[in-house]
């Protein structure tokens, strides 16, 4: 078993630069189903706890070179994507990192000459 080496896509624009980890989003929504916010986590926290109410939202298709998921129909696709789509208003929910999340970025942003 190799652990797991933390890599994030440098870059000036600090926007541009990507989140290390295996990535997830767990969204919350309020209580009329409006999306509230984004919250990216790694996988690999085990100290994370999905907040009560919040839905993961990436679904694995492969995992170690085999699929995981059964074939789904484009018309569910289609649904699944207007639905969320309709929970969000048309507006980009906020995005936000977990706190280990950007501790890790930070760390990896000093770490090659960035001050973060």
């Amino acid at each position: 078993d190799e652990k797991w080496q933390y890599r994030i896509k440098l870059s000036n624009d600090l926007i541009k630069v990507s989140n290390p980890g295996i990535l997830q989003i767990a969204r919350t929504a309020d209580e009329c189903g409006q999306v509230v916010e984004d919250l990216l986590y790694d996988e690999l926290d085990d100290t994370f706890v999905i907040p009560e109410g919040a839905t993961p939202l990436l679904t694995p298709v492969v995992k170690n070179g085999k699929r995981v998921l059964e074939h789904t129909p484009i018309d569910a696709i289609r649904d699944r994507a207007r639905t969320g789509w309709t929970a969000t208003s048309g507006n980009t929910p906020p995005v936000r990192l977990t706190a280990q999340l950007e501790e890790t970025k930070k760390e990896l942003l000093i770490k090659n000459g960035f001050n973060a």
